[in-house]
């Protein structure tokens, strides 16, 4: 399944890019915002850091409960959370707060729901810059999927 990924920055104008699977969403995360997302468990902490001091608190606080932990951080890595597996985004939902965490707003949708998006019946976004993002949506329909 493809998606249509739509970018709205805040002052710069409206854009969209086509990923082809879900994978394709998560390596842009990876690849443009330097996305961490790992799983830990007991063993992999200690065999990474060293000894139990080494490790770090909030994921020793995971661990401690038994769980297996997630590490998710973006950017710069300041804000890594640490968070149980039942807890934790899944990885496509990790790679859409990293794409879209210093955005306006980001939308992503399948083909079916671009048409409607780009249509007069649109109620999927109204806000900020949404003229410009249906022209983005519009081009890449236009472009792919005929």
């Amino acid at each position: 399944m493809s998606f249509i990924i739509v970018e709205i920055p805040h002052q710069r104008p409206a854009t969209a890019w086509v990923a082809w699977k879900e994978q394709d969403i998560i390596k842009a995360a990876y690849d443009a915002e330097n996305m961490t997302y790992n799983e830990w468990n007991l063993d992999s902490a200690h065999h990474c850091f060293g000894e139990r001091d080494n490790i770090p608190n909030e994921l020793m606080e995971v661990l401690d409960t038994g769980s297996k932990a997630i590490e998710f951080a973006y950017s710069d890595g300041a804000d890594t959370q640490w968070l149980k597996v039942e807890d934790a985004p899944s990885e496509l939902e990790a790679a859409k707060e990293a794409l879209f965490h210093d955005l306006s707003a980001g939308i992503v949708l399948s083909e079916e729901e671009a048409r409607l998006f780009v249509s007069e019946e649109n109620k999927i976004y109204n806000g900020h810059q949404h003229i410009k993002a249906r022209s983005a949506v519009r081009k890449i329909l236009s472009d792919y999927f005929g």
